[in-house]
């Protein structure tokens, strides 16, 4: 019986013609996205031949080598231009490991110089940055023999156009869940059909939860049909040449009180690689997939419980609309604020945990880690549904 009326809400559900309406505008915004990355990185920023990028490199190791016979030694200055000029010399080697293969020697050198590096700017706490995610991916190299991607010149990143995609369509992939599931209850109250559904033996929590099932499935359903249409696209445009590449995860940022210039001390964010890690990118992609589905499933459950308590779905679509809209200007406005920490359009970032271990831009210090946030998106869930059936069970529809 219960399946019965879940099968019966998706029929009407395509029978609206909501659920195919966005996948259109899913796959329009997908067309424009990964036609955007491949103008930007083959159009407008084309790759460079490996003869100009080593004429390039010889050039800025020239320049540099200038640069540190005019500077004091031990200086700030000289510090950064070793590390420049060190880096430069490996990005040459680079260049030679394309021509002849040994990639191997280049990925040793790169994680002895990482590993010595991090180690002096941990000594004297000074802040770290990338060099924790280049360790872990030259690590991966050699740990699982993949061929690095800089030995494809020419080529851009496989999964350019994903990450252009649902990097940016989070907010976009809300809008449209609100679109598609703002009427599930208020439509058929507005239009009387509910008396009839009502009139027959399933109970009103049944009949509640089955539009509830549809809601969260339909969501799921049109996130996992806009994923493909992408990664087709993304094949298409880039191919399916690094899905086995690293992609480093883990990192996050703790407060320290430092000194500066002034001798001012001040909290100042400082990355800890303690938990970084390399994984394969397709595994990176599911994981970011399963992240974003988690915020859309709560935006799904706070418009199905708008369209409960709300007898028409323009009024629950505006509430919702403005309600995300409003989410993103209260990000806006208040910057890294903690109150950002309540607001549940932060979390559609959810994903950012994985790179940051924050989802607030600007912040990457955040006092809730990636369960506690979770935690925030079911109590979100939780609170709408318990007023949704409250108010449901007590309207009197048949009136």
């Amino acid at each position: 019986m219960f399946r019965g009326l879940v099968v019966n809400e998706w029929l009407k559900l395509i029978h609206k013609r909501r659920f195919v309406l966005t996948t259109a505008i899913f796959l329009a915004f997908s067309l424009y996205s990964i036609g955007n990355a491949y103008y930007w990185n083959y159009v407008k920023h084309p790759p460079k031949a490996p003869a100009v990028i080593e004429q390039e490199l010889r050039s800025a190791i020239t320049n540099t080598n200038k640069k540190l016979a005019t500077v004091k030694p031990g200086s700030e200055e000289w510090l950064s231009n070793t590390e420049y000029l060190t880096d430069q010399k490996l990005n040459l080697e680079e260049q030679g490991a394309i021509k002849n293969g040994q990639w191997q020697v280049v990925a040793k050198k790169r994680i002895a110089v990482l590993e010595k590096r991090i180690s002096e700017k941990e000594a004297a706490e000074k802040e770290v940055g990338w060099e924790y995610e280049e360790l872990a991916k030259n690590k991966y190299y050699l740990a699982h023999n993949i061929t690095p991607e800089w030995m494809y010149p020419g080529k851009v990143g496989g999964v350019e156009g994903v990450y252009s995609v649902f990097g940016s369509g989070a907010l976009l992939l809300a809008l449209m869940i609100v679109l598609m599931v703002a009427d599930i209850v208020s439509g058929e109250m507005s239009d009387g059909t509910v008396k009839l559904l009502l009139t027959r033996p399933p109970g009103r929590w049944k009949i509640l939860t089955a539009k509830y099932v549809t809601a969260v499935t339909s969501t799921i359903a049109l996130v996992m049909v806009g994923a493909l249409i992408t990664l087709a696209l993304n094949g298409l445009v880039f191919g399916i040449h690094d899905y086995n590449q690293p992609e480093a995860v883990g990192k996050k940022y703790i407060a320290k009180a430092v000194q500066n210039e002034l001798g001012i001390t001040e909290i100042r964010p400082f990355a800890d690689g303690s938990g970084v890690k390399a994984i394969p990118r397709w595994q990176f992609g599911l994981a970011i997939l399963g992240l974003l589905l988690i915020p859309l499933i709560t935006v799904a459950t706070l418009t199905f419980a708008a369209s409960v308590i709300f007898n028409t779905p323009l009024v629950g679509m505006g509430l919702m609309t403005a309600a995300l809209m409003g989410g993103v200007i209260f990000e806006a406005r208040m910057g890294s604020s903690t109150l950002l920490l309540a607001n549940f359009v932060t979390y559609l970032r959810l994903y950012a945990y994985l790179v940051t271990g924050s989802p607030v831009e600007g912040d990457p210090i955040s006092p809730v880690n990636l369960a506690g946030a979770i935690a925030i998106l079911v109590a979100y869930c939780l609170v709408s549904l318990a007023a949704a059936y409250a108010v449901f069970k007590r309207r009197d529809i048949l009136v």
